[in-house]
């Protein structure tokens, strides 16, 4: 082997090994991106679903949408007490409501929070009411969140629940997604 040709068979693994790196890295970052765009699907639909179990158990007379204000709230009647417990009065079967339920994003934050309220209801929160409650007090549901909205069609006792999220990568690659339920009421 001449030394020419030495340099020439370096030059070219040096280019193939330059590829190979690149589509390595490549894959990596697909791969990562996949893994975010999972646990923020993963995330949504989690959230979702446990909201739209609660409300599917109340009523679409009892709840108040907020979705649209700042922060972004909405909040519904339970007749579910401390216990777990799912309370009807015995003479009608109607429920009895013991708690109002809300779902807030506090100003400033990135976080859905949910609150119970205890005591004896008949009606909705105003919307007065309702903003006074979503003063960062609650348990985490899911971070990341960008939006929430509520389309309440009476009519036919059901109602359209939005969520979008945000995740970031690890290479900082931002990842926005949106996804919706169609909750029907109960009661």
């Amino acid at each position: 082997m001449s030394l020419v040709e030495m340099l020439i068979t370096l030059f070219i693994l040096t280019i193939l090994s330059g590829v190979l790196f690149w589509m390595l890295l490549a894959v990596k970052s697909g791969y990562q991106a996949s893994t975010a765009r999972a646990g923020g699907r993963q995330g949504l639909n989690l959230a979702l679903a446990g909201i739209s179990r609660e409300m599917m158990d109340s009523s679409v007379d009892t709840v108040t949408n907020n979705s649209s204000s700042l922060p972004p709230a909405i909040s519904f009647l339970s007749a579910f007490n401390s216990q777990g417990t799912f309370v009807t009065n015995p003479s009608d079967g109607s429920c009895v409501w013991q708690k109002y339920v809300i779902y807030y994003i506090p100003a400033g934050t990135t976080t859905l929070l949910r609150r119970d309220i205890y005591g004896s209801f008949t009606g909705p929160l105003s919307s007065a009411q309702l903003q006074s409650y979503c003063n960062g007090q609650g348990k985490r549901v899911i971070s990341s969140i960008t939006s929430l909205g509520l389309t309440l069609n009476p009519g036919n006792k059901t109602a359209v629940l939005s969520l979008g999220v945000r995740d970031t990568s690890i290479q900082g690659k931002s990842d926005q997604q949106a996804q919706s339920i169609t909750v029907l009421f109960h009661n």
